[in-house]
């Protein structure tokens, strides 16, 4: 019975990732990221999980949404990069 309690969580917390990401994904979009920019920032989002594991593809593709806003002129590679650069300095410094 715990076990099937521990499934049922761990489902659930992959379900709110997962809707997460998609809303991270589509706050992007809005900024005029092209999908397949969308899709290079997701995957460099989950390369920092499996990498540091201290942040989540959400929160990864969040702080793109974030850097994208305050720094408009970024190309989509660069905003990959910058993210990219900015989660490793914070995964090593925590």
């Amino acid at each position: 019975m715990v076990a099937a309690g521990g499934a049922a969580f761990a489902m659930g917390k992959s379900y709110s990732l997962a809707t997460d990401e998609l809303q991270a994904q589509g706050q992007l979009a809005s900024l005029e990221i092209s999908e397949r920019g969308i899709q290079a920032i997701t995957k460099a989002g989950s390369g920092m999980v499996t990498q540091f594991g201290q942040i989540t593809a959400p929160q990864f593709i969040k702080a793109s949404y974030d850097i994208k806003s305050d720094i408009a002129s970024l190309s989509e590679s660069g905003v990959k990069d910058f993210t990219k650069m900015a989660a490793t300095n914070y995964c090593s410094s925590n």
